[in-house]
């Protein structure tokens, strides 16, 4: 499902309401379950700050993450061949 363009900071807040259930379930309104991508049984993340509470696709998150560390799991320092020579040194084997 595509996602629509992420808001402008220009552009006014949208707002939905809810309320919190029985075990503390929080129902996410329809259009913006379909705004975020989410369906049944995705995970979700709230990040809480002073600003408020976001709430974000666990897999956004994970992606961040990825894409963070990708450069970083390219270097030779972090390769198997690396951490194979590391632990024969450590083991005495080389």
């Amino acid at each position: 499902m595509a996602q629509k363009a992420p808001r402008r900071a220009s552009e006014p807040a949208r707002r939905w309401f809810s309320r919190v259930g029985g075990g503390g379930r929080v129902v996410v309104p329809a259009e913006l379950r379909a705004d975020l991508g989410l369906k049944a049984g995705d995970k979700v993340v709230f990040e809480a700050s002073q600003e408020g509470v976001k709430l974000r696709p666990h897999r956004d998150i994970v992606r961040e993450i990825q894409k963070k560390y990708a450069q970083r799991w390219k270097s030779p320092e972090f390769s198997v061949d690396a951490f194979l020579a590391e632990r024969k040194a450590l083991w005495g084997e080389e």
